[in-house]
């Protein structure tokens, strides 16, 4: 008489499971290395609707590059960097690229929502300050002069309450996290100097009704990835 066997558990064997991880974290590279591929192909491409090709001297030409700079994408085993071409336009000013116009055309109410939000602080401060101040300000402006009634920046308690000067006493939209103070985290500054810098972008514009700001103490959601490893993770939070 023949018997027959069957499965009774649909978990992989140890190896098996540490394959499964292995392919899965490459497709994960994958896909991250051709979508910084593809944004970058697409920043080229604003870039050279807006200043033409590299040394064009055409005359509708709005502007003219302005060297290159870095940001860092938080992973799941770390960081990775991301160039963008810079553009400044005829009056001096940087200029945003179309593609964030583009994103934000017919744009009833945008919310900007994410910040580098590190489980170390770097060394650097510049690290964190960077992407979180120029990020804001590409959005928001970009945002503002495409008529968006209403752009809605998360800022952090980090921007208000961030040093010793507001401790133990109530603050309102008129405190501000004191810079000058040494104890100050990079984060914080990351966060106070993003804020300002929208508020002064907005007031420069003429548009400060049209900008509003929450400082939230913390933001908890299900993380991306299947797998969180706290030594190496990075998310966005304010």
């Amino acid at each position: 008489m023949k018997t027959s066997t069957m499965m009774t558990s649909a978990m992989p064997s140890a190896p098996v499971g540490k394959a499964w991880e292995e392919v899965s974290a490459s497709f994960d590279r994958f896909c991250l290395a051709a979508g910084i591929e593809t944004l970058g192909a697409m920043m080229e491409a604003d870039a050279a609707v807006a200043c033409g090709p590299r040394h064009s001297r055409r005359e509708d030409r709005r502007g003219h590059r302005w060297g290159r700079t870095q940001g860092k994408i938080g992973f799941h085993a770390g960081k990775v960097v991301i160039e963008r071409p810079r553009v400044r336009g005829l009056n001096g000013k940087e200029l945003p690229l179309a593609s964030w116009e583009q994103a934000v055309d017919g744009c009833e109410h945008v919310l900007h929502v994410a910040s580098p939000f590190p489980l170390a602080q770097p060394k650097d401060p510049d690290e964190l300050i960077v992407p979180a101040r120029d990020g804001t300000l590409r959005v928001v402006r970009a945002a503002l002069k495409a008529g968006a009634s209403r752009v809605v920046v998360t800022s952090s308690v980090a921007a208000v309450g961030g040093s010793a000067s507001g401790a133990g006493r109530t603050l309102d939209e008129s405190d501000w996290t004191d810079l000058d103070d040494p104890s100050v985290t990079p984060y914080a500054r990351s966060k106070t100097i993003a804020e300002r810098a929208a508020w002064d972008l907005a007031e420069e514009l003429g548009e400060t009704t049209r900008l509003a700001t929450v400082n939230p103490g913390a933001i908890l959601g299900p993380v991306s990835g299947r797998t969180v490893r706290p030594r190496s993770k990075s998310s966005s939070a304010s």
